[in-house]
């Protein structure tokens, strides 16, 4: 048993005013090397009081290796979740990233998939958020493994590639070694052999250069199954005897005794039954020595096939019977179907024709037996993937939720930044003229009869002036408080866009006039348009009042009326062009937001909030239609409106 869980009675040689960080740095060097004297030294390093927490749950965590070292996977668990809860995730995610990365192995050791599942991804997310590109990858090996063992091969695939393109330019040997030969199973169950040959002799040559024999014997073995796949058992033969003369080297029995039984099977398959006798009685004194239940198993089943196809019925019968309870008490469905087999047969050698029938039956039973022990692990296996898919899908609704609430609250923000900007514009615009009109009030009521006739009629008409600003003013944000609470009615009917911009034209003859700029009105007086009278004349109102206000003396403003495209996607083109400043890039960006800041400023002081074009965005949208602007700077602006010729009709602004 690991020291980590019954550490020794010795007392390490361990004082309190060493350096901790010198201590945990000694601990882990000694981790590999001599893991029951790291234990001891850990252990005598948790006696201390002066700890912090992360040198705390680093010492556990040191612990928690050397007892998965030794197999001792529950206690490993143990002290892992310990470390965890003591580390401060704020500046601790490389370290946590590690141990959540072992919780994610040892959960896939014990079958637990989902929760395996689960601590990998999590320790990927961790190593991704501290730019650990090792760490990445060797957990995206650790998914590779996961879902390749749960069946997703795309997706195995998917993650073992992401790995090898890390790994292959960082050359640590051991892991970019695992990754290609996973890499290689995955190919070789995608019926892909090709590939998987290449990536197995890519993972041979990393080991022998590094002078891993347990690797490579690994590697030779997994090309020994391939080339068996490929029905060349010549070269499986080899390569299966290059596992086994490794295996003996380096003293490995486990995978001795599993070279020994896959040569005997070939041998087996190729009916030479003598030459297979050996290796499955070598394989079957091995397993018995390790006590390794499914090997045993399987070399008696595999001696009492040679014994028969021989001839020597005692002896098969013998291994059969010495084989059963290894069978039945380990459950094992494949061995199962094989003893049956085996003993219809011998019964059948022996004229045992009632007891072979039932053997046969048995033989057809465990077939049944195995296909749905197959079917009921892919059904779970499914069903994990379907959880997690479903876990990371609730994740992502719930990041994007969170997404759409940090976008609200920004929306949020700006509009009440917005609201409270035109408060003070508003208060700002409505005062002047406000103050204005009772102030001229006030001065006819206190004096009439001393005020000329004409000084009187010019109050009166700065009163005039004043109180048309207000009344437009107050339109604008009624109409514009109307577009967003969703009340805006419109009634469109067949229109005649022409007698609407006479009348808007005459409306400002007056205030051009003052400022020296004729209006002109050109185009086809016959023009059609489906859309609200009322609401084409407040658009053209806008546009011809901005015009006027942004127009220098002695200018032009034109409003142009007539149809547009061809037959597919023929419209009513409304443009309005006046030769003022122009407006800039950064300008035409902006001009038709809320309350929107132009460079471009009126050309006689006028008024201007900003409001005039947001609404006419939004009221020509409400008519099915576009609006856009198209202007150079320093050379005057066109915006050009376009609705539909009747109700069905839809188009976009032209590119």
């Amino acid at each position: 048993m690991p020291q980590s869980s019954h550490p020794s009675s010795r007392k390490p040689a361990f004082k309190s005013e060493a350096d901790p960080a010198a201590l945990l740095a000694r601990i882990e060097s000694m981790v590999q090397s001599d893991p029951q004297g790291a234990g001891r030294l850990a252990q005598g390093f948790l006696e201390s009081r002066t700890l912090s927490r992360f040198q705390r749950a680093e010492a556990l965590r040191h612990l928690a290796m050397i007892s998965s070292q030794a197999s001792d996977y529950d206690e490993a668990g143990r002290l892992y979740n310990e470390a965890l809860d003591l580390y401060d995730p704020g500046k601790h995610q490389a370290s946590m990233a590690q141990v959540l990365g072992e919780l994610g192995m040892i959960e896939f050791i014990h079958s637990r998939y989902l929760a395996a599942l689960d601590y990998a991804r999590r320790s990927l997310a961790a190593h991704t958020a501290v730019n650990n590109n090792y760490g990445r990858a060797v957990e995206q090996l650790r998914l590779g493994i996961i879902m390749q063992h749960l069946g997703d091969l795309p997706r195995a695939l998917e993650y073992l590639l992401q790995s090898y393109e890390f790994l292959r330019h960082d050359k640590t040997p051991k892991a970019l070694g695992g990754c290609l030969n996973n890499l290689a199973l995955v190919y070789k169950d995608l019926g892909q052999y090709d590939a998987a040959l290449e990536n197995f002799r890519k993972c041979l040559k990393i080991s022998i250069e590094d002078g891993n024999r347990r690797g490579q014997a690994h590697v030779y073995s997994n090309l020994g199954v391939l080339y068996h796949l490929l029905g060349n058992d010549d070269e499986a033969l080899e390569y299966i005897e290059k596992t086994l003369d490794i295996a003996r080297e380096i003293g490995d029995l486990r995978q001795q005794a599993i070279a020994l039984m896959n040569h005997g099977a070939i041998l087996f398959e190729r009916s030479r039954f003598e030459a297979a006798v050996p290796d499955f009685e070598e394989s079957l004194r091995i397993a018995q020595q390790i006590e390794l239940g499914h090997s045993t198993a399987d070399a008696l089943i595999g001696l009492a096939r040679c014994h028969l196809r021989s001839g020597r019925f005692e002896l098969a019968a013998d291994c059969i019977k010495r084989a059963r309870p290894f069978v039945e008490s380990a459950g094992l469905s494949d061995v199962k179907a094989v003893m049956f087999k085996a003993l219809c047969e011998l019964n059948e050698q022996q004229g045992n024709y009632k007891d072979a029938l039932h053997y046969h039956e048995c033989y057809h039973q465990a077939e049944r037996d195995k296909i749905q022990q197959l079917t009921d692990e892919k059904l779970s296996n499914l069903r994990i993937l379907r959880e997690t898919e479903q876990a990371r899908d609730q994740a992502e609704i719930h990041r994007l939720e969170n997404v759409e609430l940090a976008a609200a609250n920004a929306r949020l923000e700006r509009l009440i930044r917005s609201k409270n900007e035109f408060l003070g514009l508003a208060a700002h615009d409505l005062h002047n003229p406000l103050s204005n009109i009772l102030g001229l009030s006030r001065l006819i009521c206190e004096s009439e009869d001393d005020i000329p006739a004409d000084e009187l009629r010019s109050l009166g008409e700065n009163i005039l002036t004043g109180s048309d600003r207000m009344l437009r003013l107050l339109s604008n944000l009624l109409e514009l408080n109307r577009i967003d609470q969703g009340h805006l009615e419109v009634h469109a009917t067949q229109c005649n866009p022409w007698l609407s911009a006479e009348k808007i034209l005459m409306m400002y003859r007056q205030r051009a006039s003052a400022k020296n700029i004729e209006l002109h009105l050109k185009g086809d007086p016959e023009v059609r348009a489906w859309a609200d009278h009322s609401i084409l004349a407040t658009v053209l109102d806008n546009l011809v009042s901005n015009a006027v206000k942004f127009s220098p003396a002695g200018s032009d403003v034109t409003v142009n009326l007539g149809f547009h495209g061809d037959s597919l996607a023929r419209c009513a083109r409304l443009e309005v062009r006046d030769q003022g400043p122009g407006l800039t890039a950064e300008d035409q960006r902006h001009i038709f937001g809320t309350f929107a800041r132009l460079s471009a400023q009126p050309t006689d002081d006028e008024p201007s909030i900003g409001l005039g074009l947001a609404i006419v965005k939004h009221l020509v949208a409400a008519m099915h239609g576009n609006v856009w602007c198209e202007s150079e700077h320093g050379k005057g602006a066109s915006f050009i409106v376009e609705l539909p010729l009747q109700a069905e009709d839809t188009f976009e602004k032209p590119a």
